[in-house]
């Protein structure tokens, strides 16, 4: 039986901890950036901060297809 903490689980986890910690600072950075050096509205703010979201995921859906199609050429 092997062991549930093992190296490449704790690196897994490390990496999307990483990951969604910096996915989130560059969201909550951006509409800060945008109403104070852009002028901006806090609603058109929101709007691009969406925008941002709405395009993280869909890359992520691309990204993952390409990523299996990776994954079974190697088997």
């Amino acid at each position: 039986m092997e062991k549930l903490w093992s190296k490449d689980y704790v690196l897994n986890i490390v990496g999307n901890l990483l990951l969604f910690v910096v996915f989130y600072l560059l969201m909550v950075y951006t509409t800060k950036l945008a109403i104070t050096e852009l002028n901006v509205s806090v609603s058109e703010a929101g709007l691009a901060s969406g925008i941002f979201i709405v395009g993280a995921l869909i890359a992520r859906l691309v990204i993952s297809r390409y990523v299996v199609s990776l994954v079974e050429k190697e088997c």
